[in-house]
């Protein structure tokens, strides 16, 4: 027992030395460049999933083999870890930063909290859909970090009043059983049975709904206590919950839900917690910053089609948007028939008034911590709506002021007779997604954080802040604290470099250069083309069913391996099938990159997923009830989706001209132009052939 304890201590670095010689038979035999990056690719895999190595630090491990392996020269591998989509992924996340340091995020979601009530079907639509929508253009575990501390506040209102509604539930019975007249014995056993029945049945009732939630709120019986006592200590909670932290409210639901007469508020739980990890898998899904797989799908386009193809921020939105909704949409419904019952979740009204407006106060106090809003929220709003309006008006069908900023090459070729013909190269783009991120970041540092058109006031505000607690003897005591609102210092513009370093995720950043990096050596190893020979017999296949199959194997894969590091191998191993077999490879790249996404079952599989699982409401055997479920539906509505309007968009049924000429595109990306930047140099490929025509 002891052997088997050391080893487990000992795991990530018996990991680290035994896997690379457990594999070192594959390269030793083979000796391909192929069999080479496999063996890169398999070590960094059992990596990943171990994590034997940060997922960073794992990241990093081309950079040594790459070259070793003769594969490629440093420096054409190392711009690979900053390419245009990691760059767009950076001015994504300073964004993000920005709202997350002004708290705009929390106003966001603490406003939808309270418009859709406190019912829990809604209250599972409120942490769904503000989580969803923030994802979109904030990490998911950012997102999911901030709404889990709302979620503690609201679990923590609902416990409190259900213990102090159950404990009057049974004064009152009890008070009831005193009062019967002891002259009417026979009537009086008669209806102490009939009572006794009656709680025998409702018993009985809640045993074999088990853990299913009746009408709006969940009920548990608590420790009988003095209607004097009960109001003091209601008046102390309602006012010490304002200032209750996240983690007394964690500690409490813990300690609550341990208790099995309390399965329905577990379940309440359950509910709303894994709520947030699906809101936020989801959501990342709709943009193209919304979550990293999508920028290694944007990498892999550029670096193979160049911009020839109809692939940006507009039409991957059309494309997955749809897609996203649906399946939060699925996923509240599912929620519901899963922890409240098929019947209750169709059930509209409230029974307890007075914990409905408990829990809306609860709400209320919560935003009104955060104050009016302030000069940097608006600011740090019109900045993002500034940079989503040039994201969709960048290249929307042919214009858009992305077309400011292209070039046509042209050159001139001696033709047989003498004479000098024109010929125009392929149209440059200078302009992609990255730049308005970048842009917008860089106002960040430059905007004030304080309106300068105002006229500051001399004197110096003050805060009085009051704390009330209650004495063993159930007297009040209030403490006041006078301060000035200058304590926190408060940065003088949106964002400071100091903020950015400490909380952009730089781990993050390396993981997608190290996927942008991994894809660059099957291509250039030839791996990613064997592997697609390899595969040609499944061109016999009908493109629905090949999807299928792409979309469910992704799946699966992704919830052993992170999300980007999946997206990273199976991607260029797709465009080379796609070439192989001659079908447009957007039909199968994109669902592959949504479907490594829906990370549902397993807390290892995603960010979100392992923050939700750590706050110990959720087992593994909750997760797996529950994401099993949305993977098989998610995945039906993600071929759904592609094989109608997703066709229509990339028409996935033909093959385009573009794939056909991608090296060609490709080579063109990355090569530029001459230092006139108007003639494009002899040596390209695509002039070279058109010139000897």
């Amino acid at each position: 027992m002891e052997l088997l304890q050391s080893l487990w201590r000992w795991r990530s670095l018996l990991i680290f030395v035994l896997t690379p010689l457990v594999l070192l038979p594959l390269p030793l035999v083979l000796q391909s460049p192929e069999a080479y990056v496999a063996y890169m690719i398999l070590l960094m895999a059992v990596y990943w999933v171990t994590e034997a190595l940060p997922i960073g630090v794992t990241a990093l491990i081309p950079v040594v083999l790459v070259p070793a392996f003769k594969i490629l020269p440093s420096k054409d591998l190392c711009p690979a870890y900053f390419e245009d989509s990691n760059m767009l992924f950076i001015g994504g996340l300073m964004l993000a930063i920005s709202v997350e340091f002004w708290d705009l995020h929390k106003r966001i979601a603490l406003l939808v909290l309270q418009l859709v009530g406190v019912q829990p079907r809604w209250l599972l639509l409120g942490f769904l859909m503000p989580t969803w929508f923030m994802s979109m253009w904030i990490s998911n575990t950012a997102t999911s970090a901030m709404m889990l501390p709302i979620v503690d506040a609201v679990l923590h209102e609902l416990m409190r009043h259900d213990q102090m509604r159950k404990r009057v539930d049974r004064q009152r019975l009890e008070q009831a059983q005193q009062e019967q007249p002891v002259e009417q014995e026979p009537e009086q056993g008669e209806s102490g049975q009939k009572d006794q029945h009656e709680m025998i049945e409702m018993a009985e009732n809640s045993e074999t709904t088990e853990d299913k939630v009746e009408g709006s709120m969940p009920e548990s019986v608590g420790e009988v206590e003095a209607p004097e006592a009960s109001a003091a200590t209601s008046a102390a909670a309602e006012t010490n919950s304002a200032a209750a932290t996240s983690e007394d409210a964690e500690e409490t639901v813990l300690s609550y839900i341990q208790n099995p007469e309390n399965r329905a508020f577990a379940n309440i739980c359950k509910m709303l917690t894994i709520s947030v990890a699906y809101g936020a898998n989801f959501g990342g899904t709709a943009t193209l910053t919304g979550t990293a797989p999508n920028l290694v799908l944007n990498n892999n386009i550029i670096s193979n089609f160049g911009n020839q193809s109809p692939f940006n921020f507009g039409t991957w939105f059309a494309y997955a948007f749809p897609i996203s909704l649906v399946g939060v949409l699925i996923a509240w419904i599912w929620l519901q028939i899963l922890y409240i019952g098929p019947r209750n979740s169709c059930k509209c009204g409230v029974k307890d008034s007075e914990e409905v407006e408990a829990v809306q106060q609860a709400l209320k106090r919560e935003y009104e911590k955060l104050g009016p809003i302030t000069f940097p929220e608006v600011s740090c709003i019109i900045l993002f709506i500034i940079t989503i309006i040039l994201w969709i008006t960048r290249e929307p069908g042919g214009v858009g002021w992305g077309y400011l900023f292209q070039e046509t090459p042209v050159t001139y070729v001696n033709s047989s007779n003498g004479n000098l013909t024109r010929i125009e190269g392929s149209t440059k783009f200078f302009m992609a997604d990255a730049q308005p991120a970048i842009l917008m970041s860089i106002l960040l540092f430059v905007f004030p954080s304080s309106n300068p058109f105002k006229r500051r006031r001399a004197t110096v505000d003050v805060v009085i802040e009051e704390t009330v607690t209650v004495n063993d003897d159930g007297t009040e005591e209030v403490k006041r604290e006078v301060r000035n609102n200058l304590d926190k210092e408060r940065p003088s513009t949106l964002l400071t470099w100091r903020v950015v370093h400490e909380r952009l995720p730089w781990g993050i950043v390396l993981l997608l250069g190290g996927g942008f990096a991994l894809a660059k050596a099957t291509r250039e190893s030839g791996l990613s083309a064997l592997i697609g020979q390899q595969l040609k017999p499944l061109g016999s296949l009908p493109l629905p069913l090949l999807i299928v199959i792409v979309v469910y194997c992704t799946t699966f894969i992704t919830e052993i391996t992170s999300n980007t590091a999946t997206a990273s191998i199976l991607l260029p191993i797709l465009v080379d099938l796609s070439r192989t077999i001659g079908i447009n490879p957007l039909s199968l790249m994109l669902p592959c990159t949504l479907a490594a996404s829906f990370a549902f079952n397993l807390p290892v599989a995603t960010p979100p997923n392992s923050i939700v699982f750590s706050k110990g409401y959720l087992s593994v055997t909750d997760m797996l009830k529950s994401g099993f479920v949305l993977t098989i539906t998610s995945g039906l509505v993600l071929v759904a989706g592609t094989l109608s309007y997703g066709a229509v968009i990339f028409d996935f049924y033909n093959f385009p001209s573009w794939a056909n000429a991608s090296s060609n595109a490709a080579a063109a990306t990355s090569a530029g132009f001459s230092a006139g930047g108007a003639v494009r140099p002899a040596s390209m490929p695509r002039l070279m052939y058109v010139g000897n025509e």
